[in-house]
């Protein structure tokens, strides 16, 4: 009766293709009278926007087993009631990822700029969703689905994440006193390969990386009549996972970490209608990966083009993350009140 255990395993598997997904970057006015070989246009002075043609395929796989045990202990300490949980937990996740980037190219060109051999097609105001086929060629010129000659998205992935876990919750003195304590070890390997240098016979990009830490967490409450006092430390290590791309540097990015300390008041009536908490926090974490960065690819490109030089693709699609530091502190009020089962007022 005291004891409780759980097994979970889980699977998960796709496979998506994707083809002509970009979005357009802007408008123009297509202000040609005639078609190339002398027709009229029709759609002269209509609305148009452009992308290029790409198609991509992804493969993504999760594999996962979980087991946790607890235990309930209840007892008498200093002649009140005592009541003890404890729970051991343990975990091995598995993620792989694979994906293959094609744009598409005109494969029979002497041209040697890799992004002015690309295919883009048009999209006019008065219809928004059309059809986009890939034709086999046009104008002599032979047109098809082609790795990219620098990396963009091409790779294979694996990432793996074990753990374990221990925690306990005492509740002593008539539940005045509330003490709860857990510890987290996280261990995690990370193997990622840019493919494209393989396919077009080039070296292999190879990004291996891996670390292990301890996430920490001990809190208690102590009610004196009405109004509860409690405090909460943590200590956290968060594992990064796949998908992640590498410093401007090359260098891959390690775990971010990160420590708070909640401390505040809990009023509640005994009938347990109305309560209120006051609560100051202060958490501090660093080497946090944000999507927010600087575009240079677009820098570069407008660089080559204001020079009148054939853009470089390595440098216009350059592929990188960036890292934060976050320190937040403040103070939360909240007051809940159940006057009848019906209504719950909060503020």
């Amino acid at each position: 009766d005291r004891f409780e255990g759980t097994l979970s395993a889980y699977h998960y598997q796709d496979s998506r293709d994707s083809q002509n997904y970009e979005g357009i970057g802007n408008w123009a006015l297509d202000v040609n009278r005639q078609m190339p070989d002398g027709r009229a246009n029709p759609n002269f002075g209509k609305k148009f926007g452009d992308f290029f043609l790409s198609k991509q395929t992804q493969n993504r796989g999760v594999d996962e087993l979980r087991a946790q045990l607890t235990y309930r202990l209840e007892s008498r300490f200093l002649g009140k009631p005592y009541r003890q949980t404890f729970s051991v937990a343990a975990g091995d996740q598995k993620i792989t990822w694979s994906a293959r980037q094609y744009n598409a190219v005109i494969t029979n060109s002497n041209i040697t700029a890799a992004d002015q051999n690309q295919v883009r097609t048009r999209i006019y105001e008065d219809n928004v969703h059309p059809y986009i086929g890939l034709p086999p060629s046009v104008g002599g010129l032979n047109i098809a689905y082609a790795p990219w000659p620098t990396h963009w998205f091409d790779f294979n992935e694996d990432y793996r994440l074990r753990h374990v876990a221990g925690f306990s919750h005492a509740r002593l003195l008539d539940d005045k006193l509330s003490i709860l304590v857990g510890a987290r070890h996280d261990r995690y390997s990370h193997y990622k390969i840019e493919t494209i240098a393989r396919t077009l016979g080039g070296p292999l990009a190879v990004v291996q990386d891996g670390a292990n830490g301890t996430t920490y967490s001990a809190g208690a409450i102590y009610y004196i009549g009405p109004v509860g006092v409690y405090a909460n430390y943590s200590k956290n290590f968060d594992p990064i996972g796949p998908g992640k791309n590498p410093s401007l540097g090359g260098k891959p990015f390690g775990p971010a970490t990160g420590e708070g300390l909640e401390t505040g008041l809990r009023f509640s009536t005994k009938d347990g209608k109305y309560y209120a908490t006051a609560s100051h926090y202060d958490s501090k974490s660093k080497d946090r990966i944000t999507g927010t960065k600087i575009g240079f690819g677009g820098i570069w490109n407008n660089y080559f083009d204001a020079r009148g030089e054939a853009r470089n693709p390595q440098l216009g699609t350059l592929a990188y993350d960036d890292t934060e530091a976050l320190h937040v502190r403040g103070y939360e009020f909240e007051v809940t009140a159940n006057p009848t089962r019906q209504l719950r007022v909060q503020a």
